[in-house]
């Protein structure tokens, strides 16, 4: 299984620029043709990846959504039941789930504070905020999924933000399968 990170922009990007600003900030061009994504898109929206290498789990964005992904509720609730059966009473589970996500929140500050993103987020804030100086697209989403099989692409959640929201912790902590659209900071 691989995290790939994608970027969405509008039908009517201007995809020869995108692809030389891609390059320019250290990103490789490449078509998502997953059809259960483009299935989800809206109006002529295209999907790309942008790649460091094959996939993105060797990126700090990527390792950091990796590790997100595999701490997911749905194993949460496999390792409750598994402590249920050990004897743990609901006191000690709650207090276990909570020290998993201080140990969560606590790996996503120790990225941020230690600078292991910043050249990497240098770099997607250049790419993000370049796209819209050069009036290449007038929005553009960020998309990290996570892909290892036959499975179907899972429901797209939207959340919108501005291009001024455009943060390292921001990109850090997206969560899988949630379309990040910026738009330019002067679009409502």
């Amino acid at each position: 299984m691989c995290i790939f990170i994608t970027i969405i922009v509008p039908g009517t990007a201007q995809i020869d620029p995108l692809r030389e600003l891609m390059t320019e900030c250290g990103f490789r061009f490449r078509w998502n043709e997953d059809a259960g994504l483009k299935a989800q898109l809206f109006n002529h929206e295209v999907a790309i990846f942008a790649l460091r290498g094959q996939c993105s789990c060797a990126t700090v964005l990527g390792s950091g959504q990796r590790a997100a992904l595999n701490d997911d509720e749905s194993s949460e609730t496999a390792e409750e039941t598994k402590r249920r059966k050990q004897g743990w009473s609901e006191t000690r589970i709650a207090r276990w789930r909570q020290e998993r996500t201080n140990g969560r929140e606590k790996r996503y500050a120790a990225l941020i504070a230690r600078g292991l993103g910043t050249v990497e987020y240098a770099d997607w804030e250049r790419l993000l905020h370049s796209i819209f100086t050069r009036r290449i697209a007038t929005s553009i989403g960020v998309l990290f999924h996570m892909y290892g099989g036959l499975e179907p692409f899972p429901t797209l959640h939207r959340a919108q933000f501005s291009a001024r929201d455009i943060s390292e912790e921001l990109l850090l902590t997206m969560p899988a399968d949630t379309l990040y659209a910026f738009t330019p900071e002067s679009q409502p």
